[in-house]
């Protein structure tokens, strides 16, 4: 039997105990992200192809029986990290990272479609000698929209860092400077909800020693907040993992009643595994449930092996929870999987956010210069309204 059959029979052999459903929806894919349009689920990912690595699309009406895939880019080198947002007027738009053959960094790339089937041509949204990537899309309660992404800045000793950036428009259309968040700190995976008349920004960063080769990965997940998206709060540590160990890969969002749920990669058991917990006021967080299986199949084999497994999207809809992810099972098989469920957690307090500790950044901190981003955005949606005209047109 291969890798791959038995650690699916693993995931969903004790479906009468198991809450998630676990299938396998593709191979050799990663950094899935999820959305919802109507009644339709739509999951990106970034997929091996001969060139490099392409976008790719699938949509489901149950979330556990997809369509055959669909390819939405077409590049001679790298298009991953996906950020998909379905706004409230029904559009959907697609941040992703990208990666020229002929250029040392990453730069952040936008579509949009109106149907989330028909994309306008990707065009550079964020362009400087840095690293950019990590893009995450977010639209508020008020309508404006948020990009937040990872930018690779000197730290305060002078060495290369990532740090936090966020634009936002009101219309999609205008977009403000970069605004930093974070200091250097080695934050990655930047995440956003509304709460309470709060935004709450989640992210990994760095708290591992550089020195200490048994550290050199160690991210906890921590947050922030802020009453007008401008003034952020300091920090607070929201994982306990032991030394050595890491917190990556999470994804955030609010259920109907308003609970705050976070679910992300740790390495705390024996193997990498998809964890879920969540919080009724962003302060005070249950104990983390483990929604993926790996220990089990693991502990199988006749020689056991440890693999990655990479978290990437959460989606909340209604009483029906969505999480998306990869795992490199072996270098024959990466499947990524999605898993359907209902978290049985237990309300009780697991860690109390403290936000004490400053990850603000200094005001003399090099940021970059951020290139500008209004132009771009203006020509995908009248690309996006042509588009859509033409469609009309031949219906």
């Amino acid at each position: 039997m291969g890798s791959l059959a038995l650690l699916f029979l693993l995931l969903t052999g004790t479906a009468a105990a198991d809450p998630w459903e676990h299938v396998a929806v593709d191979n050799h894919s990663s950094y899935p992200a999820l959305g919802k349009l109507d009644s339709t689920y739509v999951l990106v990912y970034s997929k091996r192809v001969e060139e490099g690595r392409n976008l790719f699309l699938r949509y489901s009406k149950d979330g556990l029986n997809w369509s055959l895939e669909r390819r939405l880019t077409r590049f001679m080198g790298t298009d991953y990290q996906p950020s998909l947002l379905v706004d409230r007027r029904g559009s959907c738009w697609l941040a992703f990272t990208r990666k020229s053959p002929e250029k040392q960094d990453y730069d952040v790339f936008l579509t949009t479609s109106q149907d989330c089937h028909n994309w306008t041509e990707p065009v550079p949204f964020v362009q400087t000698h840095t690293n950019d990537w990590y893009p995450y899309l977010y639209q508020d309660s008020a309508g404006t929209y948020w990009l937040l992404l990872s930018r690779n800045v000197v730290d305060d000793r002078g060495r290369v860092n990532s740090a936090i950036f966020y634009t936002r428009s009101k219309d999609g259309v205008q977009w403000e400077e970069l605004n930093q968040v974070t200091r250097a700190l080695g934050a990655v995976f930047p995440r956003m909800v509304e709460h309470r008349g709060y935004y709450l920004l989640f992210f990994s960063a760095f708290t591992g020693n550089w020195e200490n080769l048994s550290r050199i990965n160690e991210h906890n997940l921590f947050v922030m907040r802020s009453e007008d998206g401008i003034r952020w709060s300091k920090g607070a540590q929201i994982s306990r993992i032991p030394a050595g160990k890491y917190v990556l890969y999470l994804d955030a969002d609010t259920d109907e009643e308003g609970r705050v749920w976070v679910a992300y990669t740790s390495n705390e058991g024996i193997n990498e595994e998809v964890y879920l917990f969540s919080s009724r006021d962003g302060v005070s967080w249950s104990l983390p449930e483990r929604v993926t299986r790996n220990a089990e199949y693991i502990a199988s084999l006749r020689e056991p092996y440890g693999f990655k497994c990479d978290q990437k999207s959460l989606l909340i809809d209604g009483k029906k929870f969505i999480i998306a992810y990869s795992c490199a099972i072996s270098p024959d098989e990466a499947p990524m999987f999605v898993a359907v469920g209902t978290p049985q957690y237990e309300d009780t307090t697991y860690i109390v956010a403290n936000f004490s500790i400053d990850m603000r950044p200094a005001k003399d901190e090099f940021s970059g210069e951020p290139r500008d981003t209004s132009g771009y955005v203006a020509a995908i949606l009248a690309a996006a309204l042509v588009a859509v005209l033409v469609l009309l047109y031949h219906r």
